[in-house]
């Protein structure tokens, strides 16, 4: 009798085992499926022609820049991050920014022109569209932010055809 319990045991034990791998092996399916539409969605979002940017809610502090962004406004990579969205606008901009802070954030935003500096000190206009994204990695509130550039008069006029 000792001999057919140990049989019971060793056979529920094989069947938790292989329980506990189909387990196991789902999980790790599931990870890297999480692990590719991560990759998928960092690419849209470094691989997109227009500015962009994730900033903390809180600190105002960039968390993420995609390549357009970098490449906009001149800072590398690294200075960008280590800067808050006050820095990119003017001075006398500052305030109205702040103001606009204020105000609850819900769904798509459309803030509006703003002024924008750039790394080499030179002002550009860019009509800011933004939306909370939630928690981030660092489980901080975080918003990103796209930029649709408003071309400078002089940009503008010097792309219009020359009348005949």
């Amino acid at each position: 009798m000792k001999a057919d319990d140990n049989l019971k045991r060793i056979e529920y034990l094989e069947r938790r085992t292989d329980t506990l791998q189909t387990k196991v092996n789902e999980s790790a399916r599931i990870a890297e499926s999480l692990r590719e539409s991560e990759r998928h969605y960092r690419y849209l979002f470094d691989a997109n022609p227009l500015p962009m940017w994730v900033y903390d809610l809180e600190t105002l502090r960039f968390l993420a820049v995609n390549d357009a962004a970098v490449e906009h406004y001149g800072y590398l990579r690294a200075r960008f991050l280590a800067m808050t969205i006050v820095n990119i606008r003017p001075e006398p901009d500052v305030s109205q920014l702040h103001e606009n802070l204020k105000q609850t954030q819900t769904g798509i935003e459309r803030s509006g022109t703003w002024h924008h500096t750039k790394s080499d000190g030179s002002v550009s206009l860019a009509r800011v569209v933004a939306t909370a994204t939630g928690l981030n990695c660092s489980n901080e509130q975080g918003q990103i932010s796209e930029l649709i550039r408003i071309p400078s008069r002089r940009s503008m006029t010097l792309r219009l055809p020359l009348a005949a």
